[in-house]
């Protein structure tokens, strides 16, 4: 009995001291992780969990009514008991208030894209927007990258608007279609609140951000898969362009330090493509 007793006591300070150990070692190692991912490479981090979630809550903003069917590319938008009939035919009224909501997806991308990560590379960074691509030094050079290449995606934005499948996505705001006063605004719109926060978003933020931390290499491929799977559920051949197109502005980005030539390269694209989609829905 003292013999078993012995034994019995043995094993149960074995156990407990096994149990202390595998708990210290868990809460060691988890520390551990936490301190690798937060503090040794936190600016990797910030960038990461911030894109993760903007990019998610921009992707979730409700979309806009259609502006044309995808089936037949008739006019289907309408508005209080008026539906618009002709493209541009200025036969609905509108409030001023119900032009901008309906351009929430530009809004968001302006809130989550620019503003946002503004914000962090002053005041969390305390860092220089010019050394996020935010910048003009380079102008003359993004220049010339972009009249040997503006001309491509205009003949390839406007051609795609004879594609129906695009109705079911573009324009963003259907209220683009109403009149040329309304398209007019619409392009000026997406070019600054939308293409703009947009390139900053993925090409400097991101692209310049996650290249001095993690090297060039990850990080093109990391804001060209992010900003390819925003565009799941658009027509194939736009997520297909969307790689090529992030990789060619990534290197011009990373050529100029500067976002100039892909925004407004990438501008042009989307408002020749809205522009071709309005004028020939009939």
């Amino acid at each position: 009995l003292i013999v078993f007793k012995i034994l019995i006591v043995n094993m149960s300070n074995n156990n407990e001291s096994q149990s202390a150990i595998s708990e210290e070692s868990f809460f060691g190692s988890l520390k551990a992780y936490l301190h690798e991912v937060l503090v040794s490479d936190y600016k990797t981090f910030v960038i990461l969990i911030y894109a993760a979630l903007a990019l998610t809550l921009w992707k979730y903003i409700p979309l806009t009514p259609h502006f044309a069917d995808a089936e037949t590319g008739q006019c289907v938008f309408s508005f209080g008991t008026k539906q618009l009939t002709r493209p541009l035919s200025g036969n609905i009224d509108y409030a001023i208030i119900d032009y901008l909501w309906n351009a929430r997806k530009l809004w968001g991308a302006f809130l989550l894209m620019g503003l946002g990560p503004t914000l962090i590379v002053k005041y969390v960074f305390k860092e220089s927007l010019a050394d996020y691509g935010l910048s003009s030094r380079s102008w003359k050079q993004s220049l010339r990258l972009s009249l040997c290449f503006i001309p491509i995606f205009l003949i390839i934005g406007w051609c795609s608007g004879y594609t129906r499948a695009y109705y079911a996505v573009y324009p963003f705001n259907p209220f683009a279609g109403i009149s040329w006063e309304t398209l007019s605004a619409h392009s000026i719109l997406y070019f600054f609140l939308y293409y703009l926060p947009w390139e900053f978003m993925f090409r400097g933020f991101m692209l310049i951000g996650l290249s001095r931390t993690l090297g060039i290499g990850p990080a093109v491929l990391i804001q060209v898969l992010a900003s390819s799977m925003l565009h799941y559920g658009h027509p194939l051949e736009e997520t297909l362009g969307c790689i090529g197109g992030g990789i060619l502005w990534a290197f011009f980005a990373l050529r100029t330090k500067s976002i100039l030539a892909g925004w407004w390269q990438h501008a042009l694209l989307g408002v020749a493509l809205d522009w071709s989609l309005i004028i020939n829905a009939c």
